[in-house]
């Protein structure tokens, strides 16, 4: 029973879907995350910080996270909305990140 459970949690993350990312401003990028069914939206979020961290990381530079949005779509799943900047590791806002969750 547990392989079971295991299995189909491992199919399920596999079935999270991030989106391009696109800029929405002066250093300000927006990226998407979701999932179909039931799966967790703490691992849908996780997905798409995994992307923005990426994204980033190819520039030289850190991630930070300006504003996140999730929203639960019923039966069909979660999905994530993360607006992140991408800044250099000694600059103020990477220091002391200013989160707006919600």
């Amino acid at each position: 029973m547990k392989i079971a459970i295991f299995a189909i949690t491992a199919l399920l993350i596999g079935c999270t879907t991030t989106s391009q990312i696109v800029p929405v401003g002066k250093d300000s990028y927006i990226v998407s995350s979701s999932s179909p069914g039931t799966m967790h939206k703490a691992s849908v979020a996780v997905k798409a910080a995994q992307a923005a961290n990426a994204f980033c990381e190819k520039r030289g530079k850190h991630m930070v996270i300006r504003q996140t949005a999730d929203n639960h779509l019923g039966i069909t799943g979660n999905e994530t909305n993360l607006i992140f900047g991408c800044v250099s590791a000694d600059d103020p806002e990477y220091a002391h990140p200013n989160l707006m969750l919600r």
